[in-house]
């Protein structure tokens, strides 16, 4: 123990040892070539962290920063050493170098550890090859994915149906440009979001809707039901809307695409029909002999049998 006491007091003291000149038969050719050449060392080594440091500030964002800054202190220690080598042809502070021997030691391990615990991930960085391969394949499928967009809607063109992408996770939603016209609405002039659908489906229509959504998701029982959605007019339209939800390998969904048809037109004609043979048969049961007769617009005509004959 009062050894390593008096190692601490006397740290920098230099009665111990002769000065390095001294030790041995040194020519100047040979000791001034050792000197510049640790001299030459420890600038380098000097020089190194300052490019690190620079390039770190430049990158903040650089993951491993902590690596960085121990490369930085390991060669910043590894270069104390070699200008101590140096002072000590004059200043033979030999305690002093043990210290900075004994420090590097440690920073040099504590590096090493670092590194290796960091391995596995470095051998999962791409080189600029793979990286320019890796933009060339995204470019390719970017554009194969184009290609299958505009097949996709030019299909959807032809069907007039307007589609949805609902994202389950996030609840973003996408609706089609054909989605917003038939609702009588320019691309995105309404945000497509569920607070829109919802401000939108006709008050008597949203329950049988949350009930065939909730049933399609949990149970994968089929959507496919009509509702009524009101457009920009203000007016309520009828639409068909179909849909399939994908699922993940825990059983929750997480995604749903679907389409909405108008058939507005279809529906308010069989709704008329039905009111028209409600009255025909109503009718008929009071009078027997008449003869009702229904033109094109659904308008009804009642003729007298009997008068007719006459």
């Amino acid at each position: 123990m009062q050894d390593i006491i008096d190692f601490f007091q006397n740290l920098l003291g230099i009665e111990s040892w002769p000065a390095r000149w001294q030790c041995g038969i040194w020519t100047p050719f040979h000791g001034w070539l050792y000197i510049i050449s640790d001299i030459m060392i420890w600038l380098a080594y000097t020089a190194i962290p300052i490019a690190i440091g620079y390039f770190i500030l430049k990158k903040r964002n650089l993951p491993y920063n902590k690596v960085f800054i121990l490369f930085t202190l390991f060669i910043l220690s590894c270069g104390l050493t070699h200008l101590i080598d140096a002072l000590i042809f004059w200043f033979p502070v030999y305690r002093f170098a043990a210290i900075a021997r004994f420090i590097t030691a440690v920073v040099s391990w504590i590096t090493v550890i670092s590194v290796f615990k960091m391995l596995p991930n470095l051998l999962n960085f791409k080189s600029t090859q793979d990286l320019k391969r890796e933009i060339a394949d995204r470019k390719e499928v970017e554009a194969k994915l184009k290609v299958s967009e505009e097949r996709f809607n030019l299909a959807l063109m032809g069907t007039d149906a307007g589609v949805f992408d609902w994202n389950l996770k996030t609840n973003e939603i996408y609706w089609s440009p054909r989605f917003f016209e038939l609702l009588g609405y320019t691309d995105n002039e309404i945000e497509p979001s569920l607070a829109t659908f919802e401000e939108i489906i006709h008050p008597d229509d949203k329950e049988i809707t949350k009930t065939a959504g909730y049933g399609h998701l949990t149970n994968k029982t089929p959507y496919r039901f009509e509702y009524r959605l009101k457009t920009k007019s203000g007016e309520y339209h009828w639409f068909l809307s179909n849909g399939q939800a994908t699922w993940d390998e825990n059983g929750n969904a997480t995604r749903m695409v679907g389409t909405i048809f108008d058939i507005h037109e279809n529906k308010v004609l069989h709704e008329r029909l039905a009111q028209n043979e409600k009255k025909f048969k109503t009718i008929i049961e009071a009078a027997p002999d008449a003869m009702v007769i229904s033109n094109q617009e659904g308008e009804i005509q009642i003729i007298n049998k009997q008068t007719e004959k006459l």
